[in-house]
């Protein structure tokens, strides 16, 4: 994918995104629950990245959401919802 840093392109970068999804059951109809999105880069990536506030990981499907990277061993935590970028 790529990654952004506001409007400026940082370069390409391997990445593992997991979404986990709850779901509830009340009176037999399914509800969602809370979405956690989080994933992994690696970790020379993660210190070049590291207390950057602007990040951005477009997907190679051309999806895009806003990430950070909470600490230096390629842990990523999402925040918001997936949207398009404009270019």
């Amino acid at each position: 994918g790529d990654i952004f840093d506001g409007h400026t392109h940082l370069g390409k970068i391997n990445y593992n995104l997991y979404i986990k999804q709850e779901v509830h059951y009340v009176n037999e109809e399914e509800l969602e629950g809370l979405t956690e999105r989080s994933g992994s880069i690696d970790p020379k990536d993660a210190e070049k990245l590291y207390g950057k506030e602007d990040l951005i990981l477009c997907l190679e499907d051309g999806r895009c959401i806003k990430f950070f990277v909470p600490n230096t061993n390629g842990t990523i935590m999402c925040s918001g919802n997936f949207f398009k970028r404009d270019n």
